[in-house]
C-alpha cells in the first residue's frame, strides 16, 4: 500500500519532486496540489 504523497508524486502532481533511491524528495517550495473529484 502506498502513502497519498507518494501516489501524487508519482503522478507528477506534485511539481518539482524527484525521486533518489526510493524516497521522493519534495521541494520546500512545492504547492499542495489540488484534489480531483470523486468518480462516482
Amino acid at each position: 500500500m502506498e502513502c497519498n504523497v507518494q501516489i501524487l508524486c508519482k503522478e507528477g502532481r506534485i511539481k518539482g519532486a524527484e525521486m533518489m533511491s526510493r524516497i521522493w524528495i519534495i521541494p520546500k517550495d512545492a504547492e499542495k496540489p489540488t484534489r480531483k473529484p470523486k468518480e462516482k
